[in-house]
């Protein structure tokens, strides 16, 4: 079939239009029906399409579920992050917002069966025996506490309270008790406040307010105990680090947490460094680090003691990271034959610490890099001041 012109495509199209069938044209013109059909799609009027109405049911059922979404929508933000609370806290938002919102619908947003919030309604609804065996207590601890001007502790109201109420409670229970009321006895807190000052008197951290600008300004110790199975020996690591690069420079082994240990690596740090009057030494309070011959050492060197706070470990967090990596790296991961090969394979874990870890705090160059780089820069800017 050759091939048609558009005005021809066009005047077979107007001929169907104006009344002539389908079939009739296609005879006449030695043409397929279906390509008479193409071209009356694409050459003839537009005609709307159809879309479908919706009765009045299905109408109704779109809305009901539109006013759900937008209920829930509402729900969830105010309950915001309710997928990472705990199953308790949306039930106890379910408890509180029942009025609001219904039942079902907070229950359907919270992803919580209507069974459980019910179950949770009953259980918060009826006093358990031990909330009623509470608050009797409460009333015993409140009524001997009154009575004795609040001199007696926990202990002796515990015990009053098994003589004359005939209720068996321990020393702990009262205790929550009398601290949920906040209730303490005049001998603990003159006990407390005679605590506090001589932790005020032995305090002195020095580095919370400390820039390390050059090396041996911030040295941090610390002592690190492992078991040797197979010796049946415990070995402790003493270590001193670096803060301003970073670096292990001085480490010595024992078998507890010793003054000589301590001291025995604190010399050795000092005849390598030789630091200048000034250096900071900062340590827990162990009572290595608060012995006699270890701080008249430092008094001798010019070197100022700094500790952490009584249970803060984190104020010498850099020295404990290393002990997480020696832990990890070195020690976890292996079995030692001997106290001698343990020892080896520490030495050799710090060595390669110093010259071949990557540390992010030091623009990923290692702690020996770092400091070579510092005295390099230090070194030029000298010969730059003697040439001006």
């Amino acid at each position: 079939m050759k091939h048609k012109r558009n005005s021809t495509k066009k005047r077979i199209v107007k001929q169907y239009l104006n009344g002539t069938s389908v079939n009739l044209l296609a005879q006449d013109n030695s043409i397929p029906v279906s390509t008479i059909y193409s071209w009356i799609k694409h050459y003839g009027p537009l005609r709307a399409k159809y879309v479908p109405r919706h009765s009045e049911k299905q109408y109704a059922i779109l809305k009901a579920e539109y006013d759900k979404l937008r209920h829930m929508y509402g729900i969830r933000k105010e309950f915001d992050n309710y997928h990472k609370d705990s199953r308790r806290r949306r039930l106890e938002f379910i408890y509180m917002n029942k009025e609001k919102y219904g039942v079902h619908a907070l229950c359907e947003a919270l992803e919580i069966t209507r069974a459980s919030f019910y179950r949770y309604e009953r259980y918060i609804s009826i006093p358990t025996w031990y909330e009623d065996r509470r608050r009797r207590v409460v009333d015993y601890v409140i009524e001997i506490f009154n009575e004795s001007n609040g001199i007696y502790g926990a202990n002796r109201i515990a015990e009053i309270v098994k003589k004359k109420y005939n209720e068996p409670v321990s020393k702990g229970y009262i205790r929550n008790i009398m601290s949920d009321l906040g209730y303490y006895s005049k001998h603990s807190i003159h006990k407390r406040e005679t605590e506090l000052r001589a932790y005020m008197r032995n305090t002195n951290n020095l580095i919370k307010t400390f820039e390390v600008m050059k090396p041996n300004e911030l040295w941090l110790t610390d002592c690190k105990k492992e078991y040797i199975y197979v010796e049946k020996k415990y070995v402790t690591i003493c270590t001193i680090e670096d803060l301003f690069s970073r670096r292990i420079i001085a480490h010595s082994y024992g078998q507890t947490e010793s003054a000589r240990l301590v001291l025995k690596t604190l010399r050795l740090a000092v005849e390598l460094r030789k630091p200048e009057p000034g250096l900071v030494l900062h340590s827990d309070r162990g009572s290595a680090y608060r012995s006699k011959v270890f701080n008249d050492y430092l008094l001798r060197h010019g070197i100022e003691h700094s500790f952490s706070k009584p249970h803060h470990p984190k104020e010498n967090a850099p020295m404990e990271s290393f002990n997480a990596l020696l832990q990890f790296e070195a020690i976890a991961h292996n079995d030692y034959s001997s106290v001698r090969a343990f020892k080896q394979k520490i030495s050799d874990y710090i060595y390669r610490y110093n010259n071949e870890l990557q540390h992010s705090r030091l623009r990923f160059m290692t702690p020996v890099e770092y400091e070579e780089r510092y005295y390099a820069g230090v070194k030029s800017h000298s010969k730059h001041r003697d040439r001006h």
